[in-house]
């Protein structure tokens, strides 16, 4: 008798650890667009309690058999090498630790989404979500922005992809996405300033052509993208102010190179508007004053007087900060190309190479992962990552289709970002990428065989 009540006990016990820890992986869905602080401690919660439970105990030959943990594991390896030759003090090379150790959230929550309804759930969960920051950012239910707005172009851009492929996957509710489809594209392109949302918008496009008719659908995609990008420049005084001025910067950024500037530490003065009092800045060197304008709520009038300003050096530009930052970090890259400076070296090191940064404010990354990788890990890290993502890309064919095309979606749209911001380091785009791979990977498993 009491052996058997022992027994439903641990029984009880294992179911409840078991929805715990979806819960934390819903929880940390859910705060994605909201709070990045909230996110990490929930998940770091479900890790741990994933770790010490029975059910992934039982079920790691079934994680361990995939190709996809082998690669996390090598590159979470190369990780953990990186600390111990690190150029960063202990606080950054602990802090850029954990921050990449997000990889790991494939290992530990993989055999608990094995089951379809709870990804199901999960995934609306997130579409829910990211609908809700939405509304809060256009109604301004808020002063401060929920996340930093790359990263939220970057979630509010995977998930209008989701809800493309559900338009024409769900038969039964495709009214609802086709509606979802429209508001989260509009808001993308009409209301959103961050050009990140375009490049999301754009390449989701493209993979989803690309699905349907592979190159053929590539070319008849990039026609009428090109229609709807000419459509959006003529009627949208936002897009096109953003378009031309991605133009410019880039043109200003080859001009003034070409006429042999030299970057130096001293290149992101503070811009001070001449209609203004001297003592009035109109912005740092965060994207040129141009974001923190809008933030002002100073409206499209001032980011054209801004445009318009000539004297804004060209390093205060989002684009010309990106190129210098890579520019510059290329420099202490060639130093130690294949190791790297370490895991968590680059605030360190590039700031003691006297690499330009964003006022007073210590650059984090180069606002490019793949630079950022190299620039830790060297040449082996960067391959490591780029395998992992080939690795991903190769399994989604092995899924059902509505979740290998999301995947692919995903890794687009990831891959991209990469160019532009520190996709997998950075909150939430980093935790997004992997608790969404784990998600639709483990549709591969055959359910009954192992719930």
């Amino acid at each position: 008798m009491e052996q058997t009540i022992a027994l439903a006990q641990s029984g009880i016990w294992r179911q409840v650890n078991k929805n715990l820890v979806r819960l934390s992986f819903l929880i940390g869905i859910i705060l994605l667009p909201f709070s990045t602080h909230l996110m990490g401690q929930v998940l770091v919660a479900g890790v741990m309690l994933a770790f010490i439970s029975r059910e992934w105990r039982q079920k790691w030959p079934v994680t361990s058999a995939q190709r996809t943990t082998f690669w996390v594991v090598i590159f979470f390896g190369m990780i953990f090498l990186g600390v111990f030759y690190s150029g960063g003090t202990f606080k950054s090379t602990l802090n850029g630790f954990f921050r990449c150790s997000k990889v790991l959230y494939f290992i530990a929550f993989f055999p608990f989404m094995i089951q379809k309804s709870v990804r199901d759930f999960i995934l609306n969960a997130f579409i829910v979500s990211v609908l809700v920051s939405i509304v809060v950012i256009v109604g301004k239910f808020v002063d401060e922005p929920l996340v930093n707005a790359i990263d939220s172009s970057f979630l509010v851009g995977v998930c209008n992809f989701f809800v493309l492929r559900k338009f024409f996957d769900n038969n039964q509710w495709r009214w609802m996405y086709g509606i979802l489809f429209i508001v989260i594209s509009s808001y993308l392109l009409l209301y959103n300033i961050e050009r990140t949302g375009y490049v999301m918008f754009f390449g989701g496009l493209a993979t989803f052509f690309w699905q349907c008719y592979r190159w053929k659908g590539m070319v008849a995609g990039a026609l009428l993208m090109s229609s709807l990008i000419g459509g959006l420049y003529a009627f949208s005084p936002t897009f096109q102010l953003r378009i031309n001025l991605a133009a410019q910067e880039a043109q200003r950024y080859i001009t003034n190179e070409h006429k042999g500037s030299v970057i130096a530490a001293r290149w992101a003065p503070a811009v001070v508007a001449e209609t203004q009092d001297e003592h009035q800045v109109l912005g740092h060197a965060v994207i040129g004053s141009l974001f923190e304008s809008y933030q002002a709520k100073q409206g499209l009038l001032d980011l054209r007087k801004w445009f318009l300003f000539p004297h804004a050096d060209i390093k205060d530009s989002s684009i010309g900060l990106r190129l210098g930052f890579v520019q510059y970090s290329w420099r202490e890259i060639k130093k130690h190309p294949w190791i790297g400076n370490g895991t968590g070296s680059f605030i360190d090191v590039y700031r003691a190479g006297g690499g330009p940064g964003l006022g007073e404010f210590l650059l984090p990354h180069p606002h490019n992962e793949y630079i950022s990788v190299w620039f830790q890990l060297g040449l082996v890290g960067l391959a490591l990552f780029l395998i992992l993502q080939w690795v991903i890309w190769f399994e989604s064919f092995k899924l059902p289709k509505p979740e290998q095309y999301m995947l692919q979606g995903l890794l687009v749209c990831f891959a991209l970002l990469g160019f532009c911001n520190a996709s997998l380091t950075v909150n939430p785009s980093g935790n997004l990428f992997i608790l969404m791979t784990t998600l639709f990977l483990a549709s591969k498993i055959q359910e009954r065989k192992y719930l």
